[in-house]
């Protein structure tokens, strides 16, 4: 089993994102928001701005 590298990037207007990176354990496409995380994404998007 091998190990997933990931780059964080925050941001004080919003929530902070996960993009995995290359690793060789993983294809290339691997490389994209997990199904899990872009659901959040989904989520937090359908907030009304005023909160």
């Amino acid at each position: 089993m091998g190990t997933v590298s990931l780059s964080i990037f925050t941001s004080s207007s919003g929530p902070p994102i996960y993009i995995p990176t290359h690793n060789e354990n993983y294809p290339t496409s691997y490389a994209r928001l997990p199904t899990s995380l872009e659901d959040i994404r989904l989520l937090l998007d359908q907030q009304p701005e005023a909160q």
